[in-house]
């Protein structure tokens, strides 16, 4: 390769060489060195492009390996959202299930707690009608036992009472309540023949007849008491003490206005 030189001294053409000759030379060093810069220029661009080459070659190695991991990262993300779509319709599924079998079981809470309220109602109920029954049969029997009682009150004490009215009606008659006295003898007779067919059937109607009886001879007695002149004495006193006894023998007999003296 020619090394190109300046025009120097030292290139001044030598004595028989023509100033064409040395114009000529200088030109062909001229290009000789334009040629020289290209080359050395394209030679730089060639080792650039070379360089880009192998720039251009990795970055499509790395874009390959980039598109490789995204296209795996977008399977990966595929899988994961059918994973995840799968596990969330479980999940909804489970929860459906479960907010079913809740509303079952406070369906059934308060099915229970009806039951409940009713088994305690019907008891309450129960034991109201039973106390109530158990009242009313108590009421009842302390009926019963309070009649019964009072039935044999008066098989016992009937026959005694009977003669002492008779002995009021005998001393009416004899003071002058004829009328009085008839009607006591007629009912006691009315009475004995109940006491014979049986005392339960017609106990309180004789209570009632007796009842009369007493208030009838105590009122005639009161009114004799009053009018001493008229009436004897053993008249109303005969009366009182005849009354005596029939209340201690049948107290249900005794008004209720007298003492208990």
């Amino acid at each position: 390769m020619t090394k190109f030189e300046p025009l120097t001294e030292k290139t001044i053409p030598p004595k028989g060489e023509t100033s064409a000759d040395v114009l000529r030379k200088a030109k062909e060093a001229v290009d000789v060195q334009k040629y020289e810069t290209e080359r050395i220029e394209l030679q730089r661009k060639a080792v650039f492009a070379e360089n880009d080459i192998k720039d251009t070659k990795d970055l499509k190695d790395k874009l390959k390996i980039v598109s490789e991991r995204e296209a795996q990262l977008g399977k990966e993300k595929y899988d994961w959202d059918a994973k995840k779509a799968i596990e969330q319709s479980e999940i909804q599924k489970q929860k459906a299930e479960l907010e079913r079998k809740i509303s079952e079981l406070n369906k059934r809470a308060q099915d229970v707690a009806a039951r409940e309220a009713n088994v305690e109602l019907r008891e309450k109920l129960v034991g109201e009608r039973e106390e109530l029954m158990s009242s009313v049969e108590r009421q009842k029997l302390e009926e019963a036992e309070e009649y019964n009682s009072l039935v044999e009150q008066v098989k016992r004490s009937f026959p005694r009472i009977s003669a002492l009215i008779i002995q009021n009606a005998n001393i009416l008659i004899q003071a002058g309540f004829h009328s009085l006295g008839g009607s006591l003898w007629d009912e006691i007779e009315i009475m004995d023949k109940w006491v014979k067919e049986g005392v339960e059937k017609y106990c309180d109607t004789m209570v009632e007849w007796m009842k009369g009886e007493v208030e009838d001879c105590n009122q005639k007695a009161v009114v004799m008491i009053r009018s001493p002149k008229e009436y004897e004495k053993s008249f109303y006193n005969g009366i009182v003490d005849n009354l005596e006894e029939i209340y201690e023998l049948l107290p249900v007999l005794k008004p209720e206005y007298l003492p208990k003296d």
